[in-house]
């Protein structure tokens, strides 16, 4: 569920969505960090992250890597933004 709102930008009005349960969504993710994280399914590679969908679109402007359509290159991206300290509220583990 989204909610669109206008704020005022020098003489423009510019829409704002915000992602209504993203509050939730990130204390759901650091209770499952501090639990322990989330068993890892064979098969289907190591579990690390969950980005609410408003979050991930702030991230993709700043680290346009994190979209890129080629899988090696966005990998490469999503590794090195694990290791920063602006990852800490997506990770669903203490060490990635």
């Amino acid at each position: 569920m989204w909610r669109v709102r206008l704020k005022r930008e020098g003489d423009a009005l510019v829409s704002v969505r915000e992602q209504l349960a993203r509050p939730l969504i990130l204390d759901t993710i650091k209770l499952v960090r501090q639990a322990g994280g989330v068993d890892d399914r064979e098969g289907l590679g190591r579990f690390a992250l969950s980005i609410p969908f408003e979050d991930w679109l702030r991230l993709r402007e700043k680290y346009p890597e994190l979209a890129s359509s080629d899988p090696k290159i966005k990998s490469r991206a999503y590794l090195r933004f694990m290791r920063l300290p602006e990852s800490e509220p997506y990770r669903v583990r203490e060490k990635i």
